[in-house]
Formats: structure tokens, sequence, C-alpha cells
């Protein structure tokens, strides 16, 4: 029955963690950016030094999930910190795209600057830029707590932060697959997908700001 417990644990933090990692996010989406113009090694760098932080990011929600609960300023700093990180993810990918642009129109050919972060230093700055996460794993945690697979013990929450972590990395690792079959076609058309991202980006703003004014604003 113990074996069993743990097993459900692991596996129930791994399989709703891969499936609300998969919608685009500031991660998933640089692991994808990633793949596209370095290599799938790079993407698979930058998705575990993200799932570095997100292993302590859902640690902090499935420990002290009741002190998250019952802090409704913290919970309103959080939502609100995530609106500036999207907003400056989407610039930066506009910028890029603009770049990009100038660069054709120019006919001047770009030169490759050695980049002072790499693949795994990137993935902890965006890991720790996903401010979205630190809810998210609150909430799934309550929800575990609620069916009955997660107890306030350390056995119980670090099988089942591995869990969420494994999901976590297999959804990036998706993203990471995905773009490298189409890597060359991606390639051909960096401009368009930066200007994709921007625009994901650009929704995740608008989305989160509403979010924000219908919880926080309008009762």
């Amino acid at each position: 029955m113990i074996e069993n417990f743990y097993l459900m644990s692991f596996l129930w933090g791994l399989w709703w963690s891969y499936v609300f990692s998969l919608p685009p996010g500031i991660i998933n989406l640089s692991v994808l950016d990633a793949t596209v113009k370095k290599g799938l090694k790079y993407g698979i760098y930058l998705a575990l030094a993200a799932c570095i932080v997100e292993f302590l990011q859902s640690f902090l929600g499935a420990k002290f999930t009741a002190f998250f609960l019952e802090s409704p300023r913290l919970a309103f700093a959080i939502n609100i910190a995530i609106i500036p990180v999207f907003l400056f993810l989407g610039i930066n990918y506009f910028r890029k795209a603009y770049r990009i642009y100038k660069n054709k129109k120019n006919n001047v050919v770009p030169i490759e600057t050695k980049k002072r972060v790499g693949s795994f230093g990137k993935g902890l700055i965006v890991g720790l830029l996903n401010p979205i996460a630190i809810p998210f794993f609150i909430v799934l945690a309550t929800k575990t707590k609620d069916e009955g697979l997660l107890k306030d013990t350390w056995p119980s929450i670090l099988i089942y932060v591995a869990g969420t972590t494994v999901g976590t990395f297999l959804a990036f690792f998706t993203y990471g697959i995905l773009s490298k079959f189409i890597a060359k076609r991606l390639q051909a058309i960096r401009f368009w997908l930066d200007i994709i991202i921007g625009v994901v980006f650009s929704i995740l703003v608008i989305n989160q700001s509403v979010i924000v004014v219908l919880k926080y604003i309008v009762k």
C-alpha cells in the first residue's frame, strides 16, 4: 500500500505537471528557440537547468502550501510580477525580429557573437523568471493533498516533487524534439518565428492582466 501511494503520487505529479507545462510559456519557448538555433543538445541543457529551478519551486509549493494560501498579498505580488516578465520577453523577441528584418533589408550578414551566458545558465535564468510556476505548484499541491496523494512528510514531498520535475522536463523535451524535426524550416523563417513567439508572450501579458483585474480588482 505504501509503495502504491508513492507511485501514484509520483505519477499524479508527473502527469499534471506535463499537461500544464505544454502550453507556450517562458521555458518551453526558450527550449524551442535554443534547439532551432543551436541544436537539441543545447535545448536539453536549458530544460535541465530550468527543471532544477522548478524542482525548488515545486518543493516550496508542496511544503508551504498553507503559508502561501494564507498570504493574499504574496499571491497578488506574484500575479503582478508575471506581467512585466512576459512583457519584457515579448519585446525582446520583437526586437530580434526587427533586427533580422533590418539586416535583410540592408544585406548585412550578422556576426555571431559569443554569448556571455550558455544554454544551462539561460535555463536557470528563465526558470527564475517564471513566477507563474509558483502559483501553479501551490494549486497542484493543494489538489494533490485533497486527493490524498501528498502528505506533510519528507519522503512524500520529495517523491511528489520528483514527479512534477520529471513531468515538466518531459514537456520541455517535447518542444525540443518537435523543433528538432522542423529545425531547418524554422531556421529559414527565424523572422516569423520570433514574431510568433513575441505575439504569444503579448497574449500572455493580456491574459495575465485580465486575470489580475478580475481576481483582485473587480470583485
